[in-house]
């Protein structure tokens, strides 16, 4: 049986993998694309699904809608996407993504979370429902609280 610390360093050094991998790979999108990770997200779920509101994208990448807005004013300056009044409710700005974004969207790789969203429905319930538990215990170990980090 393998001992309790070098388990719980085992843990901790495959969650800075990720973390430093997630990092870089947005760097390196910006640097070759011209935008980053969460940018890049968000033009392929406009590519795959349509138009959406900034809520939609917000809950989309798991932030507040604060955070979105610079990300798409820099978005819709640089041609990516852009922004329009529902026609169903004048009061819904939907944002749609630009022939040049969705030459991007097909040009660019899916990021780490990209591929996780693919790819987790594709499990299993049972591992998935292990998987969320054990992220919901290391939030709780970290003293994290989902809301309080959007």
């Amino acid at each position: 049986m393998v001992e309790k610390h070098a388990l719980a360093r085992s843990i901790v050094a495959r969650y800075l993998t990720m973390h430093r991998y997630q990092r870089r790979a947005s760097h390196r999108l910006h640097k070759t694309y011209g935008v980053g990770g969460r940018g890049i997200s968000v033009l392929q779920l406009l590519v795959d699904q349509g138009p959406h509101t900034v809520g939609q994208i917000a809950r989309h990448l798991a932030v507040r809608s604060a955070a979105v807005s610079p990300m798409l004013d820099g978005m819709e300056v640089d041609g990516w996407v852009t922004r329009c009044r529902s026609r169903e409710d004048a009061r819904r700005v939907l944002v749609s993504v630009t022939e040049k974004g969705r030459v991007l969207a097909a040009k660019a790789p899916r990021t780490m979370v990209g591929r996780w969203r693919q790819r987790l429905p594709e499990l299993p319930e049972e591992e998935l429902v292990a998987i969320d538990a054990a992220l919901e215990r290391l939030m709780a170990l970290a003293d994290v609280d989902g809301e309080e980090t959007r």
